[in-house]
């Protein structure tokens, strides 16, 4: 709780700075305020739609046997979203499906979800709300519905944190 302060500085810190650079990338004559300009600008609606469209797409190649199952293969889902881009109409190429859930079970199936959600049921007996590591693990697991944060090395060293974090206290119940 004493680093909580610091927490909220560093994340304001880092929008603030990510606000910034999307203005000079995207539109250089944009004031900074107000953002709702930016919020209910096209990039934001043609985002959302594109992110949509790539989910779609994936999950549709999942549909077929063996691949719900078993999935198509450890890191395939950037190999394989090169050859949509013609065939699904996409309008760029997608190394990530920007979701890391519909990205694991393109590449591991309905077996390596059930693998990663009793390795969950296992060590995360030692959860409880109002919890830090709870809470930390909650936001982890709500930015990964949007975005790739696995991906990010700094925040895949947070999630393999977590990880260590939250299998030790498994460890110190039994």
């Amino acid at each position: 709780p004493s680093f909580w302060p610091l927490a909220v500085a560093l994340a304001a810190t880092g929008v603030l700075l990510r606000a910034v650079e999307f203005r000079r990338a995207w539109a250089p004559g944009l004031r900074l305020w107000p953002l709702r300009v930016w919020v209910k600008g096209r990039h934001v609606r043609e985002s959302w739609n594109a992110r949509v469209r790539i989910l779609q797409v994936a999950l549709g190649h999942c549909r077929a046997w063996p691949h719900w199952a078993l999935g198509h293969g450890p890191e395939r889902f950037p190999r394989d979203a090169r050859t949509w881009v013609s065939e699904s109409a996409l309008k760029e190429h997608y190394r990530e499906a920007h979701n890391d859930y519909v990205e694991f079970f393109y590449d591991y199936g309905a077996v390596g979800v059930l693998a990663v959600a009793l390795w969950f049921w296992h060590w995360g007996q030692g959860l409880a709300l109002g919890d830090p590591i709870t809470g930390s693990i909650a936001a982890f697991g709500t930015a990964m519905l949007a975005n790739f944060p696995i991906r990010v090395a700094p925040l895949g060293v947070v999630a393999l944190l977590l990880a260590i974090v939250l299998m030790r206290r498994g460890a110190w119940a039994s």
